[in-house]
Formats: structure tokens, C-alpha cells, sequence
């Protein structure tokens, strides 16, 4: 698949080709008969229904349907036309089983998750599907949650103070960027004193981490710029105030912009605010974000943020820093909590290390009882002889005995593989992480399905796929447990748990920020209608 893509994208590239030769008949005559091959590539496996909507310059309004399979690969599904239409939830509804019917029964993979945003109609939606197919997890899109707890930062109480300094540097970065001149004199000052050549960076309204990214890169470049006006205010005569009147006051006001170290102090104060939201964002926006991904990233912000909080006394910062906790709280709570937990109890690296002591399932007993909940949930009552069982290879798994006496060394190396992949030689960055990713994933499906094999006596019997509505004997699954606090539920005062997730999640954003360099090397300049001249 990736090869394919690659291969599509420099074609397209190379040959100059417009965006509409998608159309092509001849082109789509080629997707119908490899959208075959990769129906017979999905069947049998398990998948994630996502959906979302978009209005587009047209004013049509489409939602596309796509799914994530368990074997990697992302398909799309179904895009459709709802300009004419209602947004209601029952309209939705319709449209979300229609969709799921249609997946299981021409793609012959099992819908085990569905995911979509969180407005009203669709979180509806997804709870009637759910009472139809108890199995179903039906989270929120947490990357869109990410996005909601930024929006709750800005929102509070004397965060327009800081909000205002991210408009000045948004202002300063636009000025740079229309001026060639002073690009230039920046790069001469880079390369005359060692410096690694950057860019200034500008962001895309479409995405609030470019804003971040912008603003890390403006903070990287503050000598650079100082050393750029105060060699120009050697000189004598300024070669960057010059033209009519009102371009000299708008190069006057940047220049005392560079110079004011309040500035710069309150644009650092913010960027490192951001910082933690950017990193989680980075991480919900994958393609195959899993549970226990999610969970941790919850309890590594809401740690991160209660430092921030020590660090930074003053009360503008303080309701900025709440908001957010806060606002982790509130998205947390809507979690179908009990199987985030027991995925991250699924995970050999963590098992229950982030957990804190007093929580109701830090005892062996607490932790079976809560992972057999979820089997019932998602597959089937146990009977007696299978309940036996199930608490034999949990108990086995928990204590790394059994066959899973081996578990926690192979662990501790996929540790170990993980914390080199943040900063690895450059020769071997992209396989070691690429081999660290793949190893732990690997491991983690292992243990999913061996807990789900139940020995009868003298039979050991795979699980089959989960069932549609209640479970085998008509039964209904376990009612949820009581909501847990974020703030009750890690253990932050040994946060070990959480330096691999950190690690991680750097090395992905600086990926991406090199995304944004890369992509910005053919964006247009910043327009500049200044008549550059000496008066």
C-alpha cells in the first residue's frame, strides 16, 4: 500500500499531471479492479469505522466513510452527497448502520470500533448503533479532542494576554516573510556565523500545531534576528526601513518587536504551553492510534500541565494551565474508561506500572475481574470451566509466569528499542524505529489473543468473532464501572511510565515540523504591497 502511494504521488508529480486525471475513466476503471484486490485484503480482519463531514467551496456537504484495518492499511469506503439532507442523528444513524452492513458484508471485515466527532447528533448516532451491537466501541476523535482542550486554553480567564502575543509573533513572522532582503540577511547571518540554515516558518490556519511550529522556529531564529537589526543599525543608513512612509513605520514597529524581550520571554512562556497539546495531538492524529496510546497521553499531559503549574506561579498562567487540566477531565470522563484501562493492561510494556495503588483494580483479583468484564462485553459469557481458565492465563500473564515468564524481559527490550529510536544514529533512525513499532505491536496482539484462547479440559478453542447485540445466551454485558479520575488514576509520583510515550511522541513532531519546511519550500511568499524605495 505505501509502496503504491509513493508510487502514484511521483507520477503524478513527475509527469505534470492535473488533479482531475482522477477521473479519468480509464484511471477508475484501474481503482475498481484494485479496490477488489484490496476487499480480498481486508476479509477476515478487524476494523475501524471512521467517518466525518466537510462543506466544500461548492456548499456541498459530503460525509466520507473510511476504515482502518487490524493488518495497517486505510480504506476509503464511501463518500456522500448530503447536501439536500437533514444533519439529525436518526439520519445518521441510518447512514452509519447502512455503512457497517456494507463493509461486513462486501469487505468481510469485522467492525469492532467506530469513531467520528463529537457534536451532539453524532455522539447520539453512535450510542443507538451501540445499543444495537453492544461489542462496538464508539470513542470520540481524540485528535479532535486535543483540538477542544486548545480551544478551553485560550478561552480562559486572562489568556487573551498571551493569545495577543501569538498575534504579534503571527504579525512578525508575516513581515519576514514578505521580505526577501531581510530573509536574505538572515541566511547571510546563519551561514557567516556557523549557524544551521532555518527558515522562518509560517502557519496553516487549517492546522493549529503549524502555529506552534511557527512559533518554536521564530524562537530558534531571536539571534539570528537580533543580529540582523543590529548590524542594520550599524550601518548608518537602515537597508530595512526604507520605502513610503507607512512601510517604514511597519519595519520600525518589527524591528522594536525583535528588540523587546518581553516579547520574546511571554512568546516562550506560550510555545511552552502549547508544547504538551501539540505532542498529543501529533499522537491521536495517527492513522492506527490505539486505546492504551490515547489513555497514556491522557495521564503524560495531565502531569505535564500540573508541573507547568508549579513552574509558573502567576494567575494569568494559572487559569490558562486549569482550563486545560480541566478540560482532560471532561474528556476523559466521556470515555468508555474501563476499556482504555484494560487495553493499556493488555500492553506487556505497562501492564499496571502508570496506575496508581488505590485504584479498585491494582489487586490480581481487581485486574482479571475487570479484563473479564470486557471479554463478556465484546465476546461471550465464560462458563465454569472457561472462567477457570481465563483466570489461570490472566493470572499468568499479570505475573509473568507460564508461559509468559519471558514476557517481561521481551518487554523491557522493546523498552529499550523504543527509548534509542528518539534519538538514533542517523543511519539506522528509520529502521530501528520502524523494527520498535513493529515488534511491540506484534507483542501486544500476542497477548490480546492468547487471553482469548479458553481451554476446556482437553480442547483449546480460538475465540470466534464477537457476536451483533448481547452475547450468546441472550444475556446483556456487565454494567459500566464507576468513573475514575485522570488525577486518581496514574501514578504520578513514578511517572517512568511514561518517558517511552514522551520519547516517542518528540521524535514524531520534529517529524513533522520538517514536514512543514519541506511543504513550504514551494508555498507562495507573503504578499507585499509596499513600494520599496528610498524616499
Amino acid at each position: 500500500q505505501a509502496r503504491f502511494n509513493s508510487m502514484i504521488a511521483r507520477i503524478t508529480a513527475s509527469c505534470g499531471f492535473p488533479f482531475l486525471w482522477v477521473e479519468n475513466p480509464e484511471w477508475l476503471r484501474f481503482v475498481k479492479s484494485y479496490r477488489a484486490m484490496a476487499k480480498l485484503d481486508c476479509k477476515g480482519q478487524n476494523s475501524t469505522l471512521q467517518y466525518d463531514g466537510w462543506t466544500g467551496i461548492n456548499n456541498h456537504h459530503f460525509l466520507v466513510f473510511q476504515m482502518s484495518v487490524s493488518n495497517r492499511t486505510i480504506h476509503t469506503v464511501c463518500v456522500i452527497d448530503t447536501s439536500g439532507e437533514r444533519k439529525t442523528a436518526d439520519l445518521l444513524y441510518q447512514k452509519l448502520r447502512n455503512v457497517k452492513e456494507k463493509v461486513e458484508a462486501k469487505w468481510g471485515v469485522v467492525v469492532v470500533a467506530i469513531t467520528g466527532d463529537a457534536s451532539g447528533e453524532s455522539l447520539r448516532a453512535r450510542k443507538d448503533l451501540v445499543r444495537l451491537s453492544p461489542h462496538l466501541l464508539a470513542p470520540d476523535c481524540y485528535a479532535h479532542q486535543i483540538n477542544l482542550m486548545v480551544s478551553d486554553y485560550f478561552k480562559a480567564p486572562n489568556a487573551a494576554e498571551l493569545l495577543a502575543y501569538g498575534e504579534d509573533a503571527t504579525e512578525l513572522i508575516t513581515w519576514l516573510r514578505s521580505k526577501t532582503f531581510v530573509l536574505a540577511k538572515i541566511r547571510a547571518v546563519q551561514d557567516a556565523n556557523g549557524y544551521p540554515i532555518l527558515s522562518v516558518r509560517r502557519a496553516v490556519l487549517t492546522r493549529w500545531t503549524s502555529h506552534y511550529s511557527a512559533y518554536e522556529r521564530l524562537l530558534k531564529l531571536r539571534l539570528v534576528l537580533e543580529l540582523v537589526v543590529t548590524q542594520d543599525q550599524n550601518l548608518g543608513v537602515s537597508d530595512i526601513i526604507t520605502g513610503k512612509r507607512a512601510a517604514k513605520d511597519k519595519a520600525q514597529a518589527m524591528i522594536k518587536k525583535i528588540q523587546d524581550s518581553m516579547f520574546w520571554y511571554n512568546l516562550a512562556r506560550l510555545k511552552k504551553h502549547l508544547e504538551p497539546l501539540a505532542l498529543a495531538a501529533n499522537i491521536t492524529q495517527l492513522s492506527h492510534i490505539r486505546p492504551d496510546q490515547v489513555l497514556i497521553t491522557f495521564g503524560i499531559l495531565y502531569t505535564q500541565y500540573n508541573t507547568l503549574m508549579t513552574e509558573d506561579t502567576s494567575y494569568q498562567t494559572w487559569a490558562a494551565l486549569q482550563a486545560v487540566l480541566d478540560s482532560i477531565e471532561k474528556q476523559w470522563k466521556k470515555t468508555e474508561q474501563s476499556a482504555f484501562i484494560g487495553s493499556v493492561i493488555l500492553n506487556p510494556i505497562y501492564k499496571l506500572k502508570p496506575f496508581h495503588r488505590s485504584c479498585d483494580f491494582m489487586t490480581l483479583a481487581g485486574a482479571i475481574s475487570l479484563l473479564k468484564e470486557l471479554y463478556i462485553r465484546f465476546f461471550e459469557p465464560l462458563s465454569e470451566d472457561g472462567d477457570q481458565a481465563f483466570f489461570e492465563e490472566a493470572s499468568e500473564y499479570l505475573n509473568n509466569y507460564g508461559r509468559y515468564r519471558d514476557l517481561s524481559n521481551h518487554a523491557q527490550h522493546i523498552s529499550k528499542l523504543a527509548s534509542r529510536a528518539a534519538n538514533p544514529p542517523a543511519s539506522v533512525a528509520g529502521e530501528t524505529a520502524q523494527s520498535s513499532d513493529r515488534d511491540s505491536l506484534d507483542s501486544i496482539y500476542q497477548i490480546i489473543t492468547q487471553l482469548g484462547q479458553l481451554e476446556d479440559n482437553d480442547d483449546s478453542a480460538r475465540l470466534e468473532t464477537p457476536i451483533v447485540g448481547t452475547n450468546s445466551t441472550g444475556e446483556n454485558p456487565p454494567p459500566p464501572r464507576e468513573p475514575i479520575l485522570i488525577k486518581e488514576l496514574f501514578n504520578f509520583q513514578d511517572d517512568t511510565w511514561a518517558e517511552i510515550a514522551k520519547a516517542a511522541s518528540m521524535r514524531g513532531l520534529e517529524e513533522e515540523m520538517e514536514l512543514y519546511d519541506l511543504v513550504d519550500l514551494d508555498a507562495a511568499g507573503e504578499d507585499d504591497d509596499e513600494v520599496v524605495g528610498r524616499d
